[in-house]
C-alpha cells in the first residue's frame, strides 16, 4: 500500500513530495503489528539522523539566498512605500539630484529610479546613474546595473511636448528594419525610456566626407522603406503650435511678423508640388546619429525618433543641414550626394523652403521653452535659415 503525499516547497522554491502517516487502527494492530513492532518503529522515528556535508552546505547557502531575497523585497517595498507616503504628504519627490554642469543641470525623478528598480527587480541603491548629455527636451543617463549599461532618458521636467504614444508606435515600425536598437521599456505616459547602451559612439561629423556618405545612405534606406504610421507632423501647424505656447510674451526678433509671412507665403506653393510622404525622421541632426563598433565594424544608428511622423522625406536633408550649420554651396553639395547626381531644380527649390520652415520651426520652439536660448548662437542661427532661406525661395520662384 503506498502512503498518500502532500505538496511541499523547499528552500529553492520547488515542489517535493513527503509521505503522509497511514491511518492506524485496532483491526491492523491486531493482525499486522505487535508491540515490538510499534516499539521498533518509534526507536526508527526518534533516531537522530545524520546529513551529509553536502547537504548542510546546500541547506545553508539555500537558506542565505533566500533571506538575501527576503531583504532585497523588504528594502524594495520600503522604498516604494516612502514614495507613496511622500506624495499622499504632498512633499516635494522630483529631484534625486541636481548636478550643474555649465549652464545645464542634470534631472533624475525618485519617480524614474523606482520605475528602473521595478524593473529591473532590484535595489535602488544597486543603480549607478551617470549624467551623459543635456537635450533640449531630455535629460540622458548612463545606467550601470548587474555589470551591464544601459541608456536612460528622462524628459525634462515641464518639457512634455513630445506625444509620446506616437512614439511609441514609431518605435513598433521600424522595429524591422534594424535602424537603431529597440528600447527594452518605454512608458509613454512619462517618457521614460531605457535601450542598450553603446559604448565609445561617437556623433556623426557633418563635415567629415566619410560620415557624410554613411548619413545620406542611412537615412535614404529609411525614405526608401515607405514605413507608414498613423501620425503626420505638420510644420506649420508646429510653428502656430510653438508660437501660442510662448504666451504673451513678445518675439525677441524683432522683424518676427515679417519673417513669419514670407515663410507661410511659402504654404501654397508646396501643397502644389508633388510628395510622397512616408515616416520621415525630421530630427536625424548629427547628435542622434552615432558611430559605433560592432564585430570590428563601424555601424551606425539613428536615435531619438520623438518628432518622427508622416511627412514629405526630403524635410529631413533640411533639418540635417539646418542644425549642421550648413552654408549654401554644402547644403548644394548633401543634396547631390543623397540624390547621387545633381539635385533636380524644381526639387532644390522645394528643400530651401523646407530650410526657411525649420529654421522658424526651432528658432520659435526656442522661444517658447528656453527663451535664454532664443537669442543664442542656436537660436539666432535658426532665424537667420529662416530669413535667408524665405527671400532665396521665393526669388526661385519669381516672387521677389
Amino acid at each position: 500500500m503506498l502512503a498518500p503525499t502532500c505538496w511541499t516547497k523547499n528552500a529553492l522554491g520547488k515542489a517535493s513530495t513527503c509521505p503522509l502517516p497511514v491511518p492506524f487502527s485496532a483491526s491492523q494492530s491486531s493482525r499486522n503489528l505487535s508491540c515490538r513492532n510499534i516499539t521498533e518503529t518509534t526507536r526508527n522515528c526518534l533516531r537522530p539522523r545524520t546529513a551529509s556535508p553536502t547537504t548542510t552546505i546546500r541547506f545553508i547557502l539555500n537558506s542565505l539566498l533566500t533571506i538575501s531575497k527576503i531583504l532585497r523585497s523588504i528594502k524594495r517595498c520600503h522604498f516604494i512605500l516612502s514614495i507613496s507616503h511622500a506624495k499622499l504628504l504632498g512633499q516635494d519627490i522630483s529631484r534625486v539630484f541636481l548636478e550643474k554642469e555649465g549652464d545645464h543641470m542634470s534631472y533624475l525623478s525618485q519617480r524614474a529610479v523606482m520605475t528602473i528598480a521595478i524593473f529591473f527587480q532590484a535595489d535602488p541603491d544597486e543603480l549607478n546613474f551617470v549624467p551623459l548629455n543635456k537635450g533640449m527636451t531630455n535629460h540622458s543617463f548612463r545606467l550601470d546595473y548587474d555589470g551591464k549599461s544601459y541608456h536612460f532618458r528622462q524628459p525634462r521636467p515641464n518639457h512634455q511636448i513630445i506625444d509620446r504614444v506616437q512614439e511609441a508606435a514609431v518605435y513598433q515600425a521600424i522595429q524591422p528594419y534594424n535602424f537603431c536598437d529597440s528600447p527594452l521599456y518605454l512608458d509613454p505616459e512619462t517618457g521614460f525610456k531605457l535601450s542598450p547602451f553603446l559604448p565609445k559612439a561617437r556623433p556623426c561629423d557633418p563635415r567629415k566626407k566619410q560620415d557624410l556618405i554613411s548619413w545620406t545612405k542611412q537615412i535614404k534606406r529609411l525614405h526608401q522603406a515607405r514605413i507608414e504610421v498613423p501620425h503626420n507632423f505638420d510644420l506649420f501647424a508646429q510653428i502656430n503650435h510653438y508660437e501660442k505656447l510662448r504666451g504673451t510674451r513678445p518675439s525677441l526678433f524683432p522683424d518676427y511678423q515679417e519673417t513669419k509671412a514670407k515663410v507661410f507665403s511659402l504654404k501654397p506653393y508646396l501643397d502644389t508640388v508633388p510628395k510622397e510622404l512616408c515616416l520621415t525622421h525630421l530630427d536625424p541632426v548629427a547628435d542622434n546619429c552615432l558611430f559605433y563598433q560592432e564585430g570590428g565594424q563601424s555601424k551606425l544608428q539613428l536615435t531619438d525618433w520623438e518628432y518622427a511622423g508622416m511627412q514629405d522625406p526630403h524635410v529631413d536633408l533640411a533639418m540635417f543641414a539646418i542644425y549642421a550649420g550648413y552654408e549654401k554651396a554644402e547644403l548644394d553639395h548633401l543634396l547631390d550626394l543623397y540624390f547621387g547626381q545633381k539635385c533636380p531644380e524644381d526639387i532644390k527649390t522645394k528643400i530651401y523652403c523646407y530650410m526657411a520652415i525649420c529654421g522658424l520651426l526651432w528658432s520659435t520652439w526656442c522661444e517658447a521653452f528656453q527663451p535664454d536660448r532664443a537669442f543664442s548662437t542656436y537660436g539666432r542661427r535658426q532665424y537667420r535659415y529662416a530669413k535667408e532661406y524665405a527671400a532665396i525661395a521665393l526669388k526661385r520662384r519669381g516672387v521677389a
